[in-house]
């Protein structure tokens, strides 16, 4: 939660931003796949990955993608796809793992 608004992911594939008083809704935004872990925040962006192979920035009050990078691809077994963890951010370094055994920085 920041400002008043409580950011979460979903298994309907969606990021959501809540008035964290009220409830109501101030967007979502949508990804190709289930949204498992919650996202980091820093300095007005939010970072989250999706099982869809995708780890996003999305601005924090718009809901606007910022980028995306693919990745969390396992091209052998098929099975071990997407972005599970949260991410972590430290000294202006996004670190976040992936579940084809990768470890990426942004």
């Amino acid at each position: 939660m920041a400002n008043g608004v409580v950011y979460f992911g979903s298994g309907d594939s969606n990021l959501y931003a809540l008035n964290s008083a009220t409830g109501d809704l101030r967007w979502k935004f949508k990804t190709g796949d289930v949204v498992h872990a919650s996202p980091a925040l820093a300095d007005g962006v939010l970072f989250f990955g999706s099982w869809d192979s995708y780890f996003y920035a999305v601005d924090a009050a718009t809901g606007k993608e910022k980028w995306r990078f693919h990745g969390g691809e396992d091209p052998l077994i098929h099975n071990q796809v997407g972005f599970q963890s949260s991410p972590a951010i430290a000294n202006g370094i996004v670190y976040t793992g992936c579940r084809n055994g990768d470890f990426s920085m942004t």
